[in-house]
């Protein structure tokens, strides 16, 4: 999770702990971006979260599932030429 101070640009990041929870302690009072991140999520954001003196902000967020991708790479090494090596199917 990364929180961003939108009028100096100050970054400050954290992890969640096993039940999802979060804290981040010593803020200014200001604007305040926030991302949400995990591996194998799509990220979520707030533009601006407003921190202030009297309340303390809470936050949840639901990440939806980000795309996933898998490289599979074969090789072939066959000394006889009748065990031809496989081959991607060609399009009709």
């Amino acid at each position: 999770m990364t929180l961003v101070n939108l009028a100096i640009n100050q970054t400050q990041t954290t992890t969640t702990d096993a039940n999802g929870g979060y804290g981040f302690s010593l803020l200014p009072t200001g604007a305040y971006g926030v991302n949400f991140s995990a591996r194998g999520f799509k990220t979520s954001q707030l533009a601006s979260v407003a921190v202030n003196v009297s309340e303390v902000p809470v936050l949840d967020a639901q990440l939806e599932a980000g795309e996933t991708t898998q490289q599979v790479v074969c090789q072939c090494h066959v000394s006889h030429k009748r065990y031809p090596c496989l081959r991607a199917p060609q399009p009709v």
